[in-house]
């Protein structure tokens, strides 16, 4: 039996999950109304004469619920004198506690049982799985279910994490939205979650990962940087919920390393032949957008089925008048200032703007965002903020931040998603150090220090991964502002790349808002030029974490991959249309020429230079000759499945890279090594590793459309790997009979009347816990 305490819920959640499970048990109609002075009625049964009374005390002592009982209710309920009365309380009582409670209410309280504590609350979600399964809040911030997060991985290694999922799970409230992702995750067994910044999506996409985890007995694998750390931990036979958050990056598909998009592509057609495993991606709909366009393997792949578009329409005006209810309730706001959110009917106006963002509401009910805001101005200013989402950061950055804690922010805009703070504390203090120098001022000692501690928790985040701390902005839309303002500030952005430490700035810093050029970038070509030719064998700021089995973790470079830079020059010399960079290109290109035959690299590096140089209007020699030798090599590696991957890559969209001819060579050469591959499979001992090479195949074979010529061979390979180690019976699907939404029609009026109530009050019923890290304005 389940052991909650109740605390993650508030008195408008806890008196519907009562109404729930009194209708469950008495099968009975219960209609539900707000907190607040409402003559002792918070249910009502609409086919007899019961009322009921819902008091939410978790962490309260009893003395203080039976005085209220005695002093308060008693003469209500005898003023409404039902056939029955009915209490239930979140705290925990004894029988004799019940038996007097039931005397406080005698004639109208028939028996003990009709009082409902604690523990008779735990027993009814045992006996009603779905009313529990249906409330998130419940069972998310179970603290052995948190304990076994932490260490999977999901919260990222630190009980700060986990204190910041329990206040995310008091204000999370469920939409339609969570159920059509499941279903996409049962049929298909990926599901992207695509939508504009601020719509939901890493929160709909942890419940749902958290949702596998805890109700079914799935191992979870959050993916943090790259797509290797899938096949460090894909194990077919075991069950499996994956989660990469925001996997396309936020500009330029920044996360997509070294042909991640063809193994994606891939591991999500394992994943749909696997009962055992279910993959959850997360990006923003205009960037999903772009990489079709874009990236051939995600041009070429169908994902309309197993895309979940989240939008506005998701939120109902219930759901909308909920969550703000959560944010309020829940946050460390001051009593004035979350009043001031009731009076004038204010909570509408927010919950039906135009502009409506749940990530806006979370902003403008955290305290740390408006200690300059008296409760007075508040109402107005939460508008002021939905009327224009952008001054949020805009005021903020402008007016409130110390220069150092700017200069910080801008270092950080021109760094990968993650980085390490070392790395940062590097970039930092050389942009400083120009910025000093140009503008003739002095330094102060700690700086960096400084600036860190006063946007950590705001504008920032920190976090450790074994003995490595990592920053990363607190919510995408701060990294949005400040792309914003580095498309409008040539200053700022000259200064970052004559200053810049590591090659990939110059990358970021190339890329405008919505992954667009840089208006900035485009006009210091020169800069551009001079810091990429100094920075090509620098050091990587892109990461990748590992892991032992002994359960160490911790952060490495990646290793820098001379060929992947001169793509990005190629790609950068056409972005920023640079004549400067065009030279520096053409030297890079003859360099890479002569390693085609000294150097075993990765040939798709080689290919995705190639593409670029395919899609040029006007070629010259030097590109003329990178692809006479590009092909040749190609035809020497025909034997090798990644000579393959390459040859894909210049053929799926459709250009003239390969005659007829040749690319009947390859596929010849791709059958024979299927031959190879099925021939040599006794060789094999990992049963594993023969179904995930096997499924390689098919996925190449279909790409190819050469099926009828392979799959010989790699339905042997399959049968040889079922004989090694049978798989298991498919898992079932998990339930489907959700309950239905509650048939009364809402009224938000009522809804903020209680909670009204419940703060005017709060005094008698002190059951909010405030997060650590949250301070009252």
């Amino acid at each position: 039996m389940p052991d909650y305490d109740f605390r993650s819920l508030s008195p408008y959640d806890f008196q519907l999950m009562c109404r729930d499970l009194l209708q469950a048990e008495l099968r009975e109609t219960f209609e539900s109304f707000t907190s607040g002075p409402d003559g002792g009625v918070d249910l009502r049964c609409l086919d007899a004469d019961i009322v009921v009374q819902c008091k939410h005390y978790a962490g309260s002592r009893y003395e203080k619920l039976k005085s209220v009982l005695a002093k308060s209710e008693v003469s209500k309920v005898a003023a409404l004198s039902p056939e029955r009365y009915i209490l239930c309380t979140s705290l925990g009582l004894t029988p004799n506690r019940k038996s007097e409670i039931r005397g406080i209410f005698d004639p109208y309280c028939i028996t003990d049982e009709d009082v409902y504590g604690r523990d008779d609350l735990n027993r009814l979600l045992t006996a009603f799985p779905r009313i529990e399964e249906n409330n998130f809040k419940l069972w998310l911030t179970s603290e052995v279910v948190l304990r076994r997060l932490v260490f999977a991985g999901l919260l990222e290694y630190s009980e700060r994490a986990v204190e910041r999922a329990r206040a995310k799970n008091q204000r999370y409230v469920q939409t339609p939205a969570f159920r059509k992702a499941l279903d996409i995750l049962e049929e298909h067994h990926s599901c992207v979650i695509a939508g504009i910044p601020g719509i939901g999506k890493t929160t709909l996409a942890e419940m749902l990962m958290v949702h596998y985890v805890d109700r079914h007995d799935f191992q979870p694998v959050r993916i943090s940087f790259d797509f290797s750390q899938v096949t460090q931990s894909a194990r077919y036979q075991e069950k499996l919920v994956f989660y990469f958050d925001d996997f396309l990056g936020t500009t330029k598909f920044d996360k997509l390393l070294r042909n991640e998009d063809a193994r994606i592509i891939e591991f999500m057609e394992d994943a749909a032949r696997n009962p055992r495993w279910r993959f959850i991606m997360t990006t923003r709909e205009y960037i999903l957008n772009q990489a079709r366009l874009r990236l051939e393997r995600l041009a070429n792949a169908n994902l309309d089925a197993e895309t979940c578009v989240l939008d506005l329409d998701d939120y109902s005006e219930s759901a909308r008048a909920a969550i703000l209810y959560n944010h309020i309730f829940f946050s460390g706001l001051s009593r004035e200032h979350k009043l001031a959110l009731l009076k004038n009917w204010t909570y509408r106006r927010i919950a039906n703007h135009r502009n409506y963002n749940p990530r806006i509401v979370e902003h403008m009910t955290d305290p740390r965002n408006l200690r300059s805001v008296v409760a007075g101005e508040y109402a107005q200013d939460f508008i002021a903020s939905l009327d224009n989402p952008s001054r949020i950061w805009k005021h903020a950055f402008e007016e409130q931040l110390t220069e150092g804690a700017q200069y910080l922010l801008l270092a950080l805009a021109s760094m990968p998603t993650d980085c390490l703070v070392k790395d940062l504390e590097d970039v930092f203090e050389s942009f400083l150090k120009l910025r000093a120098k140009r503008g003739g001022f002095t330094r102060q000692p700690h700086e960096f220090s400084k600036a860190l501690r006063e946007l950590d928790g705001n504008f920032i985040s920190t976090s450790m991964v074994g003995d490595d701390r990592l920053v990363s902005f607190h919510n995408p839309s701060v990294g949005d502002f400040l792309a914003h303002h580095l498309d409008a500030n040539e200053k700022d952005v000259m200064d970052l790349l004559d200053s810049a430490v590591f090659f990939e700035q110059c990358e970021a810093l190339a890329d405008g808002p919505k992954g667009e050029p840089s208006k900035s970038a485009a006009k210091l070509k020169q800069n551009m030029e001079r810091s990429l030719r100094r920075l090509f064998q620098s050091s990587s700021a892109h990461l990748q974490q590992w892991s032992t089995d002994a359960g160490l973790v911790g952060m490495t470079r990646n290793e820098v991959n001379s060929i992947d830079r001169v793509s990005a020059v190629v790609q950068l010399t056409e972005q920023l249309d640079s004549p400067e960079l065009r030279t520096f290109a053409r030297q890079l290109l003859q360099q890479t020429e002569k390693h085609f035959e000294s150097l075993r690299l990765d040939v798709v590096a080689y290919a995705r230079i190639g593409e670029t140089l395919m899609n040029r209007k006007i070629r010259d020699e030097v590109d003329e000759s990178y692809l006479r030798s590009l092909k040749s090599h190609l035809e020497k590696r025909a034997s090798e499945m990644i000579c393959h991957q390459a040859v894909l890559l210049l053929t799926e969209r459709g250009n003239s890279f390969f005659s007829p001819d040749e690319v009947g060579f390859f596929k010849d050469s791709f059958v024979s090594f299927c031959e190879k591959e099925a021939d040599e499979i006794f060789l094999q001992t990992d049963a594993d590793h023969i179904r995930t090479q096997a499924h390689s195949l098919e996925f190449t074979a279909k790409r190819y459309e050469v099926e009828d010529r392979t799959s010989l061979f790699t339905t042997e390979m399959l049968k040889t790997a079922t004989l090694m180690d049978p798989e298991e019976e498919e898992t079932p699907e998990p339930e489907k009979d959700w309950d239905q939404e509650p048939s009364q029609s809402f009224d938000m009026d009522e809804m903020f009347r209680g909670l009204s109530y419940e703060i005017e009050n709060l005094d008698e019923a002190d059951d909010v816990s405030t997060p650590d890290d949250a301070q009252s304005v």
